[in-house]
């Protein structure tokens, strides 16, 4: 499962506030897709899915599909429309990767409800040009939970074959880091590469996180139902094959008491489908395994799912004292710079202090690629304290640069 931000600066209240346009993406086999497709369709209801508000659903869409759609067989249709060869596909390759596109309140926030659908639809667009329009299986947006995303599921078919691996490779997903934001800011939504490791940023990944996870965790709720319902049926095949090897052929007339005679072919025919329930137990037993497969993985994401709602309260408390401090801190440099500017000759240092701090907020907020240009926009006494904090800046970039490598290879591993 991967993860990818971009950061996007988003005016709020007449502050500068962090947004988060954030890529989720997960491998989908076989088995997956009948979960998936519940989920994203709201087919069956969830008993595990706290943040879906049922009145909302009917807002939700596909922006390829007018109508819900058979997961299965649509991947099959794509698949075969495409492929050469013989070979079959293997029961365990990928069929789908599934990208989840969102980003945070803030941002969803100063969109009107055109402009948010417009946001879907360039974010699926993007897509679909690096992709193939015919690989698309689903775009679906769901407005019923806490944040507006949007599922869209990539079959990965490239020169006739099913190849997940070429097709999403580690230079790909790097790419995409890049590609995407840039595509968005060129259809006129403020998205800018983000810097790895700032708080904000681990919280909003977290709180993604806690999203897949109750995702994952009501797919596999509709999964376990699905087996449940295979493994009932087969259940009720093995005892009618059961009755149905008991009965007794005997010579005779039509009716008698206690017995039913049937012609020897008939007999035969019925004998044979009796003795194909050892193959239905073979595959009961199978799907046993499978629904026991499925709680484990249940029970392992719902442990998952706490320890990081738990993570995410750590982490708003931090970011609520570091916040305090820096109030705190802007407070006392009002303080100082009132007693300094008191003073002729310190003067010039006040301002200098002044342009520092400045410089330091702008980029924090804004990021460092136009950062020569910052020290222009401020007044003219506050230059040289902002143009000290650019040269330094500068001279610590290439230990940032490697520092930022170390926690993408981190992310990638994950």
């Amino acid at each position: 499962m991967l993860y990818f931000t971009w950061k996007s600066t988003v005016l709020k209240r007449g502050e500068l506030v962090l947004s988060f346009a954030v890529v989720r993406m997960i491998k989908l086999k076989s088995h997956d897709l009948k979960g998936i497709q519940f989920h994203n369709q709201r087919e069956k209801e969830s008993k595990t899915n706290p943040d879906i508000d049922k009145s909302k659903s009917a807002f939700n869409y596909d922006l390829l599909n007018s109508n819900k759609i058979d997961y299965n067989k649509q991947v099959k249709k794509i698949i075969e429309s495409q492929k050469e060869g013989t070979r079959k596909i293997r029961k365990d390759a990928v069929l789908v990767n599934e990208f989840l596109v969102t980003s945070d309140k803030p941002f969803f926030e100063k969109l009107s409800p055109v402009q948010e659908k417009a946001f879907f639809k360039e974010s699926a667009e993007f897509f679909k040009e690096r992709y193939g329009e015919q690989n698309i299986v689903f775009a679906t947006v769901h407005i019923d939970e806490k944040t507006p995303h949007m599922h869209i599921g990539v079959v990965p078919m490239r020169d006739g074959r099913l190849q997940g691996k070429n097709v999403f490779n580690r230079k790909e997903l790097l790419a995409i880091q890049d590609e995407f934001p840039k595509h968005m800011k060129e259809k006129g939504f403020d998205l800018d590469r983000g810097e790895l490791g700032s708080k904000t940023e681990h919280i909003e990944i977290q709180r993604l996180k806690a999203m897949t996870v109750r995702e994952e965790v009501q797919k596999l709720e509709y999964a376990r139902e699905t087996i449940k319902e295979d493994v009932q049926g087969l259940l009720k095949a093995v005892e009618v094959s059961k009755s149905v090897e008991g009965v007794k052929f005997e010579k005779g007339g039509l009716f008698d008491r206690t017995s039913v005679k049937l012609a020897s072919e008939d007999f035969d025919v019925i004998k044979s489908l009796a003795k194909a329930s050892e193959g239905l137990k073979r595959e009961n037993k199978h799907l046993k395994s499978d629904l026991e497969k499925t709680k484990e993985r249940n029970e392992m994401l719902t442990k998952r799912n706490l320890s990081l709602v738990e993570e995410n309260k750590k982490l708003k408390k931090e970011v609520s004292r570091l916040k305090d401090l820096y109030e705190y801190v802007e407070k006392s440099l009002k303080y100082v710079k009132e007693i300094l500017l008191s003073n002729e000759s310190l003067k010039g240092i006040a301002h200098d202090i002044v342009g520092f701090s400045k410089m330091k907020a702008m980029v924090a907020l804004r990021g460092h690629k136009d950062i020569d240009t910052y020290p222009e926009r401020l007044p003219e006494r506050e230059q040289k304290g902002a143009q000290e904090y650019v040269e330094r800046f500068k001279a610590e970039q290439p230990q940032r640069s490697q520092s930022r490598e170390k926690d993408r290879d981190k992310g990638m591993e994950r």
